[in-house]
């Protein structure tokens, strides 16, 4: 009987969360017994013989390049791009462009061991997550919204790995360029029954451009308990401190003269993001045979202030959210899964004017609700070994609503503005056949994305109710071939049909408004391979890669008395390579990555364009273990040809400002010790 208490109490704090404010929430798939797995989450694996475009990379993938962040790690995926246009400035596409999102990352969905980051407002502050939170990461590329909502542009699943019994202790340090300070320590124990795993964050640096500093200090704890062999709880705990600074675009001549300058004013003005957030949750796990229930809850609070050339924007969040699954799995033929999310958000949010880099005269003041609800089924039935048929489908609902409470721009003063989207059905359908070692796979899909609130309620005061939802169809074929059970060859080919596409543009003062640009076709190709060799007994040789190619254009875009019909997409490179080398032996092992990017425009006009660029990094490492200990030392370097490019330009700037500089060649060197049976 004490299970269905539980579920009581747990039912009762959850609905006590909702009705309080927002929420958020995802599903983490086995709370104790094995990492989060992306199945939990609606249907979808990234297992190699799974239909659709995925990828997933490993602790010791994401440890080999010489990085304090995620982004060379996710540039090992084909059609995935994060792009960093000052320290921890992010901007994720996963096979789209970065149109929608001249700040921030939106349109792509991105949980934390089943805990959605993404807000219900559709932004996603990733930048708040530090390298040493994640152990694992899953990538789902194109429209996923059958199982996770709104977004046509895929889901990033980043993982922590689960604590084992013992004690164990980690400690790992970087040190670099441009003042780079990195340190992240872990300390996990416990017994069978209760694991506990906690860990600190903190980087620091002075920034390659002028006016670039950043400094991000990081909190996670989570308690996994298991209090019968069928039932277990998991409580969690993130916190995140960041700020940086924001050197701003520059005009070619700018960018030709001196890439390492600030725009002019940017330090004056205080250009910069402070931005706080704490999540805490709590999940229940249920297995009973081929039953398993999956409940999580949480609930997060926030603030976040920007001081810019123009204004000077301060906003607190709070929210909450609840996901909730079922699995049945009969027999070895069917596999069914239903589930919720619901999510809302309650944030208020002032624009002031910016003197000398401090807050001045209020202009607007905004209390901002947003609310998503998700309902989704899914199924997989293998009729024989080789064919599996998989197919889901959700009921969508989205409103926000902004409140204008104080105004000084003049006209209408205050009011009230409801987006209320109609409930929208989104299905997905996929098809696999395995021979021998190959697997082929085709699916359908629909995708649908509404507005986010950045882009309805914009910096100069106007509301833009007009935007209407980006929506979709994505088809797309593919093999892979296996080696071993895993992954050694990927070839996906895709075809996606989005209309009301959601593009941007820059009045005269600079702010970044947003606008429909009708009908896009995307097609892609996207090749991603793994081989290895062992030479010697002791010895190891990997080689990985990763290419894409998009051609992506606007079919009917006509605006201002242009007609940009035909035209590429702005940010979206047509060729891009990523590929690896990795060798060990004994003791050490050496890695050394080229990233190749192809010229891409920078406007709706195809009238200016980057450079392509070759980035090229590398990493030695010598690791030692002895009597429960591991130690390891490492060496590295980040664009060691010294190339002058970017990793995230600005589209449509006005004045030209269409260039920021990533930062030449890099040092990095560290040390990380482990004790026990720290994970990795």
């Amino acid at each position: 009987m004490h299970r269905y208490f539980l579920w009581l109490f747990f039912l009762g704090l959850t609905i006590n969360s909702l009705a309080q404010a927002p929420l958020t929430e995802e599903d983490t798939t086995t709370v104790v017994l094995a990492p989060v797995t992306i199945r939990a989450l609606g249907g979808y694996t990234t297992q190699p013989t799974a239909a659709g475009g995925h990828a997933r990379l490993d602790a010791r993938a994401l440890q080999e390049a010489p990085s304090t962040t995620l982004v060379p790690a996710l540039h090992r995926i084909a059609g995935v791009r994060l792009e960093e246009r000052a320290p921890a400035s992010y901007r994720l596409t996963i096979r789209g462009s970065s149109l929608r999102a001249p700040f921030g990352v939106r349109n792509v969905k991105v949980y934390w061991n089943g805990l959605p980051i993404t807000e219900p407002n559709n932004t996603t502050p990733l930048n708040l997550l530090d390298l040493g939170q994640v152990d694992a990461l899953e990538v789902l590329k194109g429209p996923s919204s059958s199982s996770f909502g709104a977004g046509t542009g895929g889901v990033l699943h980043l993982t922590t790995a689960v604590p084992e019994p013992g004690l164990g202790v980690q400690v790992r340090y970087t040190a670099g360029s441009w003042g780079t300070n990195h340190l992240r320590a872990q300390v996990q124990g416990g017994n069978v029954a209760t694991r506990w795993d906690f860990r600190a964050q903190h980087l620091q640096s002075a920034g390659y451009r002028d006016h670039s500093a950043v400094q991000r200090t990081g909190l996670q704890g989570q308690v996994h308990h298991t209090l019968t062999s069928e039932l277990a709880l998991r409580g969690f705990l993130l916190a995140s401190d960041l700020a940086y600074q924001l050197p701003g675009g520059l005009t070619a001549e700018q960018y030709t003269a001196n890439p390492r300058q600030a725009r002019p004013r940017s330090a004056e003005q205080n250009s910069s993001v402070a931005q706080r957030r704490l999540w805490m949750g709590l999940g229940l796990q249920d297995g009973q045979g081929p039953w398993q229930h999956h409940t999580t809850a949480f609930a997060y609070v926030g603030d976040f202030e920007n001081p810019f050339i123009l204004d000077y924007k301060q906003e607190n969040h709070r929210g909450a959210g609840l996901r909730s699954t079922v699995q049945w799995q009969p027999n070895t033929k069917w596999e069914l899964q239903t589930g919720l999310e619901l999510l809302t958000s309650a944030d208020s949010a002032g624009n002031y004017g910016n003197v000398n880099g401090l807050r001045d005269t209020l202009r607007f003041f905004d209390y901002l609700t947003a609310q998503q609800g998700l309902a989704f089924v899914a199924a997989n039935y293998s009729p024989t070994a080789a064919w599996q048929l998989s197919g889901g489908l959700s009921l969508n609902g989205y409103r926000y609503t902004v409140h204008r409470l104080q105004t000084a721009l003049g006209g209408d003063a205050t009011g009230l503005m409801t987006s209320a989207f109609a409930p929208v059905w989104a299905p997905r359908a996929a098809v696999r056949y395995q021979l021998g070692n190959w697997v082929g796979h085709a699916t359908l899909s629909y995708g649908f994305s509404p507005p986010s609130l950045d882009e309805i309620r914009t910096n100069e005061g106007s509301l833009n109710a007009s935007l209407a939802p980006e929506q979709g169809i994505n088809y797309e074929v593919g093999a892979r071939w296996l080696a071993e059970g895993r992954e050694r060859l990927a070839l996906n080919v895709f075809y996606f049909q989005l209309r009301q596409t959601i593009t941007t543009y820059t009045d005269p003062n600079g702010v970044v408004l947003f606008r429909n640009a009708g009908r896009t076709d995307q097609w892609g190709v996207e090749l991603q391979g793994h081989e290895q060799w062992a030479p010697g007994p002791i010895a190891k040789l990997a080689y990985r890669y990763a290419y894409t190619y998009h051609h992506f254009r606007y079919q009917d875009y006509t605006t201002g008395g242009q007609d940009y019909s035909g035209n590429a997409l702005p940010g979206v490179a047509p060729h891009t390579l990523t590929h690896s080398l990795t060798w060990q032996h004994g003791h050490w092992q050496a890695y050394v990555q080229h990233l190749w990017g192809g010229a891409q425009p920078l406007n709706d006009a195809n009238t200016v364009y980057t450079e392509p660029f070759h980035a090229l990094s590398a990493q030695v490492s010598y690791r030692y273990a002895r009597a429960g200990w591991i130690g390891e030392a490492f060496v590295g370097v980040q664009n060691a040809l010294n190339q002058t490019y970017g990793l995230g330009h600005d589209l449509n700037p006005f004045g030209g400002r269409y260039y920021q500089a990533s930062p030449g060649r890099t040092f990095l060197v560290g040390i990380t010790v482990d004790w026990m049976n720290t994970k990795r």
